[in-house]
């Protein structure tokens, strides 16, 4: 319980830094329509860090990771809305992050959302997705899925409930895929390997 009420004061303390940096305006009618300071707030198993988003100049957003008490965060990655977008940042375990982003694409027909959920640490380095892998063989797939069972026992596992688009176009082969629909899949973090659970 004590590390949960650190991880709330250190988040309320970043929120408060990140408030008093910003520019007061002229006008505070300007303020309406302004992002947040800080969102999607997230703390580590151990209630030792945090991981949150916060947004940047024009449409960036930037995912941070601080140490509970520390006032030096570092960026871990980033979004610049050109589509992508952060929905949220959560710890895997203590260095390993999943994140989920999303975007409005559109095609000749149609404007529709999409949403990929990735792996990473938090150097930023060893990133992987997490969903099926996209190829010129499907059609549009639109949702990776959602991670449905952190799996605390499991350093760099988790549950999710994968969404899958079956391989089209391949000619006379005997290599495609041909799985379809949702599934509940245990998935490595780190090496990207699964084991199906629920096809």
């Amino acid at each position: 319980m004590m590390k949960s009420f650190q991880g709330i004061a250190c988040a309320a303390g970043l929120l408060i830094a990140a408030q008093a940096g910003a520019q007061e305006l002229a006008n505070p009618a300007e303020a309406f329509g302004q992002r947040p300071a800080v969102t999607s707030i997230a703390l580590s198993p151990s209630g030792n860090r945090v991981v949150y988003l916060s947004a940047g100049s024009g449409e960036e957003t930037f995912a941070y990771v601080a140490d509970v008490g520390s006032t030096s965060p570092s960026v871990v990655t980033m979004t610049d809305g050109d589509p992508m977008e952060f929905n949220w940042c959560r710890f895997v375990n203590e260095e390993r992050l999943v994140c989920s982003i999303y975007a409005m694409v559109q095609d000749p027909r149609q404007i529709y959302p999409i949403t990929r959920l990735f792996a990473v640490d938090d150097d930023a380095s060893d990133a992987r997705t997490l969903g099926q892998r996209d190829n010129r063989y499907r059609d549009n797939r639109q949702f990776d899925g959602e991670i449905i069972d952190w799996l605390p026992e499991d350093d760099e596992t988790v549950m999710m409930s994968r969404v899958y688009v079956p391989e089209t176009y391949r000619g006379a082969t005997r290599i495609v895929d041909r799985r379809e629909g949702l599934a509940a899949v245990r998935i490595n973090t780190r090496t990207g390997s699964s084991d199906s659970v629920e096809p």
